[in-house]
């Protein structure tokens, strides 16, 4: 049997398995139900909440997702098994909406809550400065990406309350970082599936946020090391290979994946002031919102040609690209990103229960839509409620700032009448 054939074969069974196991999710008495009141929301049989409620019932979530264990982790919800484990890298980028939301509202609770979810990441560290991959319950392997997310959730707790241990504990992380780079500026050693993806421009933002609090320069150079590679790789139409946390699957990334790519080439760029990274973060973005626009919805996986491979929707990808778009609109004005983020927003409102009493259920965000879809079948994970609350919260940024715009116009021009 030649080794073509294997993988060929490995393939194929992967993907009966999958579709076996998605049949199996979409039978569930919990799914059947979840399915049924979404549809009626997206239908307009009962209208979505207010975005301010569902900020609020998002929030609350992320609250109880902490609250769900004696650690100040961030947990997930699955339907079959209840709360997860604590995941240090949803910790790290968690707490920081969590401060973000402090700053929105005033919100002492998600203040303080985000200060004993970054005194956690101190107490987990691994000796290397790294962080683990995966749950705590998992194998303590050091990782490239998840080190990444936990050293911008520490950079950002030292920024808010100037705290040393929170600045040790970064710089450790963002040494080890620089030290397994390689010389390209990939990460090849202790990456996920042992691969290197493209997702690793969500590496170099973090370490860029690190280089900004630290002036240390060997960070800003890592960074952007890892930023051109990726830059480069990308075709004409905005598609990225090497874009999937998978193996069998690559050719046909993730949504979440995508955006995370799209995330920290945006980000960065705009952390560096470099029109070259935003202008490739917005030739993906561009795509993405043409694809919304033709299809009402943005599918779960897309090829290299922009053509979509399954009909799920992954509800990550869906509130990150939204993010994406604002900022894009508050980057350049161009009104039509921000009118698509509060299309996807709306839809994002919809898939969101807040009608169940369900503690682990309401307020969250599913993996997929379908909750049976290939993304995190039947689970609630907690970076894409995360993200959920950083679109709504960017959304109502952007319309406060066209407010406050239009407020000034007609002061000046009322003024200007007077004289």
């Amino acid at each position: 049997m030649s080794s073509a054939w294997q993988a060929e074969w490995r393939r194929g069974a992967g993907r009966l398995l999958r579709s076996g196991l998605r049949t199996a999710a979409s039978l569930h008495p919990t799914a059947l139900r979840h399915r049924l009141e979404t549809r009626k929301r997206l239908r307009g049989a009962r209208p979505p909440q207010a975005r301010a409620e569902a900020l609020s019932e998002a929030i609350q979530w992320l609250y109880r997702s902490l609250d769900a264990g004696p650690s100040s982790g961030s947990r997930c919800f699955r339907v079959s098994g209840g709360w997860s484990a604590c995941y240090p890298e949803v910790t790290g980028y968690n707490l920081y909406t969590l401060f973000d939301h402090h700053r929105a509202t005033g919100s002492r609770e998600s203040f303080e809550r985000a200060l004993r979810m970054a005194d956690w990441l101190v107490t987990v560290q691994l000796a290397s400065g790294a962080y683990q991959g995966g749950y705590v319950d998992q194998p303590p392997e050091p990782t490239v990406f998840n080190t990444a997310q936990v050293l911008q959730g520490l950079v950002r707790a030292y920024r808010e309350t100037l705290g040393g241990a929170y600045l040790s504990a970064a710089r450790r992380a963002a040494d080890w970082l620089v030290a397994v780079q390689d010389s390209d500026g990939a990460w090849r050693r202790f990456c996920y599936l042992g691969e290197f993806r493209v997702t690793d421009t969500r590496v170099a933002y973090p370490l860029l946020e690190a280089w900004k609090a630290t002036g240390e320069e060997s960070y800003r150079a890592a960074a952007y090391r890892s930023l051109r590679l990726v830059a480069k790789m990308q075709h004409a139409n905005g598609w990225f290979p090497q874009c999937d946390n998978s193996v069998e699957l690559v050719s046909q990334p993730n949504t979440h994946t995508i955006a995370y790519t799209v995330e920290g080439l945006l980000e960065s760029g705009l952390l560096l002031g470099d029109e070259d990274l935003v202008s490739a973060a917005r030739l993906c973005a561009d795509a993405m919102l043409r694809r919304f626009e033709i299809d009402g919805s943005l599918r779960g996986r897309y090829d290299e040609g922009w053509r979509p491979t399954v009909s799920w929707k992954c509800l990550t990808g869906c509130a990150q690209t939204a993010k994406n778009w604002i900022r894009l609109y508050e980057h350049n004005r161009l009104p039509y990103y921000l009118n698509a983020a509060l299309k996807m927003n709306d839809y994002l409102c919809a898939c969101q229960d807040v009608g169940t009493a369900a503690s682990g259920r309401r307020g969250a965000i599913p993996g997929s839509e379908p909750i049976s879809g290939g993304y995190q079948p039947l689970s609630f994970p907690s970076w894409a409620t995360k993200y959920f609350c950083d679109s709504l919260m960017e959304e109502a940024r952007a319309l406060a700032s066209i407010s406050g715009a239009a407020d000034e116009r007609s002061a000046g021009g009322t003024g200007g009448r007077a004289s």
